[in-house]
């Protein structure tokens, strides 16, 4: 909370987040520092994920023929587990997260867990699956880990981004104030840069890191 009241700056100077101006340092650091926050955090997340996966993997079908599923900041590991329940011919799950994150993740049948940093490397698999990681990035970040995404994929590999699309131009809808106000959010406590984008936007950031063919699923709307 005492974070908030210096939003304002983060638009004036977006060099450096408010939490940063509080805490003395970034967010994910400061959690990992700290067991209840880290705790909470973990919580928080799979608070999220499971009502959000039951939606993804009743209307999506792209896991067909992957054998080896990687999960970028899988946290606790809740979306592989709900991903390799449901499909069963997936026989490898790599948990990939920071090592405080999946230090403290529970174990899962069919789960490995590994602690690591997206903008170094990221596990080999057959398919890569990101959910929310990428928004709280800048362009050049975002790049390097979809660069580095790709690295990790053989020939004709995947890599399943889920993420919320902005639209090209705003309105008055609740999509759009939603997606807006996660903007300040990340603005606010993660990363001043960081942002949600529209369809073209991914595309470009992909094709720039070698993803040349893109295909836009709604498994979700508001």
């Amino acid at each position: 909370m005492s974070a908030w009241p210096l939003v304002h700056e983060a638009v004036l100077d977006p060099t450096i987040e408010p939490f940063v101006k509080v805490h003395g340092e970034p967010a994910y650091s400061y959690y990992g520092k700290m067991p209840e926050m880290n705790g909470l955090m973990r919580k928080a997340m799979s608070g999220v994920s499971v009502p959000f996966m039951t939606s993804v993997l009743d209307s999506y079908n792209g896991f067909k023929c992957v054998k080896q599923l990687v999960d970028v900041g899988g946290s606790a590991g809740d979306c592989l587990r709900m991903i390799l329940q449901k499909h069963r011919f997936i026989y490898e799950g790599i948990n990939f997260d920071v090592p405080e994150v999946v230090g403290e993740a529970p174990s899962i049948l069919g789960v490995t867990h590994i602690g690591g940093d997206t903008f170094k490397s990221i596990p080999a698999a057959d398919a890569i699956f990101m959910k929310w990681v990428l928004t709280t990035w800048t362009d050049d970040e975002y790049k390097l880990i979809m660069e580095n995404c790709y690295k990790a994929l053989p020939a004709g590999g995947k890599l399943i981004a889920c993420k919320p699309v902005l639209l090209d131009d705003s309105n008055e809808s609740q999509r759009t104030r939603a997606l807006l106000e996660g903007d300040i959010f990340v603005m606010t406590i993660y990363r001043a840069k960081g942002k949600h984008r529209t369809e073209q936007e991914f595309k470009q950031l992909g094709f720039s890191a070698g993803f040349l063919h893109l295909r836009l699923y709604r498994v979700l709307d508001y």
